[in-house]
Order: structure tokens, then C-alpha cells, then sequence
């Protein structure tokens, strides 16, 4: 059974299609690529999937299961989580604090153990420190757990937002420009990252304008173009496919520089 299935879904704003009749599937385990040009739908397409919109057609399922145009809060319950092209860090806090803001949505205390300061909550607390100091080891931000999160470089900023996400434990991580603003040295490190968190046992949906970070991770990568979707296919297809050279790579020629 697919993790995420997609099939025909549609969006309109006014008269404006953004998204028509877009079939994605998304296999436990995978890391699926999502590109196109700005404006091609692909962001409209995920915050359908993530429930930020609705939809005007088709169906979406997780693990089987309709989840068409559930409220966003109850889609990140059922193991969905996402980062954002704007970083939304809670600068103030340290890297750890941002990390640990994650769980919370999953906590099991209430308000009167934060009232009373109960042991409850004392060893909540603990046990949520220690898990975040472990996803923080899995992004290599550890050594950097008590500065402010606003102090770190854009890249890492980034990965620490992947951080927060993976504290609500999803099946699904969905990534939509994680690159954006990163050095060269930066994004292979992120190369890296994303490796390690698909190896822990998470599923991701990579939303990606660098070609190389999306060709290195990706083994099946859709793309779009004014709604619709184009192509399907591994790297390899998507890389020679005439009509993604054209929509968004550039002419035939330029087809080395895509990775």
C-alpha cells in the first residue's frame, strides 16, 4: 500500500487553476522529488496535501485512509509534518528549546501539572529534552544546542526547522525548499541530512528548485508546470524528458547543468 496517494486532485482561485487533476503517489520508505517552475502548483499541491487548503476535486490518502480536506492540525496528528519555504523559528529560544517546541503537540501532561509543577511533567520534560537532543545528533546541530536559534548560519537554520518537524514524529516529512539560500558546501551537507532522516524510517516529499540536491535524493521525481503534471519518473527520465527541458530546465543544450 502506497504511503500517499493522490489522484486527480484540483484546486481554483477564482479563475485561476493552480493545481488540475494531479495524480502523486508517495511509497513507504521513499524519498519522492517535486519540481517545476515558480507558479507551476507545486506549493498550492503540498499545502493541499498538508491541509492548509482544501480542494475543489480528486482525493488524497494516507496509508489508505481519505484525509480529502481535513483540518491541517489533524493531518499532523496522523503523522504528517512539513517545513516551510520562510523560516519560523522561535529566534529567542535555544536550538534545543526549538526542537523540544516540536513535541509538545504530542505531550501527555495538562494544565495542572504545569500548575502544580508536577512529577509528571518533571519527567516529560526530561524525557523530551533527551529525544531532541537525540534528533539534534541525527542533523549534526547537537554541539550547537544552547545557542539562540537565530544565531545560527540560514543552512543550519534550515535543518534545525527539519529538526522541529521530526519531533512530531511523521511517516511523512515534507520539504519545500530546503536548499534555498544554502553555499555549496551547505548543500551537500543537507544531502546528507535529508539521507540520514530518510534512513531513520521517514518517508519525504522533497520540493526543490536545486537540481543536484533533488537528482542526488530523489528516486522518483514529478514535475509540474501551470497545474498540471508533466512527467513522472526517475532521475534519469526526468533529466533527458524534452517537455521538463523546455518548462523548466532550459533548452536541450543546457541539460548538463542539470546534475
Amino acid at each position: 500500500m502506497a504511503l500517499l496517494e493522490v489522484t486527480r486532485v484540483s484546486k481554483r482561485f477564482g479563475g485561476l487553476v493552480a493545481v488540475n487533476e494531479v495524480d502523486v503517489t508517495i511509497e513507504p520508505g521513499e524519498i519522492r522529488g517535486l519540481i517545476g517552475p515558480n507558479g507551476s502548483g507545486k506549493s498550492t499541491l503540498v499545502n493541499l496535501v498538508s491541509g492548509v487548503y482544501r480542494t475543489d476535486g480528486g482525493e488524497i490518502k494516507l496509508e489508505g485512509r481519505n484525509i480529502t480536506n481535513l483540518p491541517a492540525h489533524t493531518i499532523s496528528h496522523l503523522h504528517v509534518s512539513r517545513t516551510f519555504q520562510t523560516i519560523r523559528l522561535f529566534g529567542t529560544l535555544s536550538v534545543l528549546e526549538n526542537v523540544m517546541v516540536g513535541f509538545y503537540s504530542r505531550s501527555k501532561t495538562n494544565l495542572t501539572d504545569v500548575i502544580l509543577n508536577s512529577p509528571r511533567l518533571a519527567r516529560e520534560e526530561a524525557g523530551l529534552r533527551k529525544r531532541a537532543e537525540e534528533l539534534l545528533e541525527l542533523v549534526e546541530l547537537k554541539p550547537f544546542k544552547d545557542q539562540p536559534g537565530k544565531s545560527l548560519t540560514l543552512g543550519r537554520q534550515r535543518v534545525l526547522e527539519m529538526a522541529r518537524a521530526l519531533a512530531t514524529e511523521p511517516k511523512l516529512l515534507i520539504l519545500d525548499e530546503p536548499a534555498a539560500g544554502m553555499n555549496p558546501s551547505e548543500k551537500e551537507w543537507l544531502v546528507d541530512v535529508i539521507r540520514r532522516i530518510n534512513q531513520s524510517g521517514v518517508s519525504i516529499l522533497l520540493i526543490e528548485h536545486h537540481m543536484p540536491v533533488v537528482m542526488a535524493l530523489a528516486k522518483r521525481i514529478a514535475v509540474m508546470n501551470f497545474g498540471l503534471k508533466i512527467a513522472d519518473g526517475v532521475p534519469e527520465e526526468i533529466r533527458n524528458n524534452d517537455a521538463v527541458i523546455e518548462a523548466y530546465l532550459g533548452r536541450r543544450e543546457d541539460n548538463a547543468a542539470i546534475g
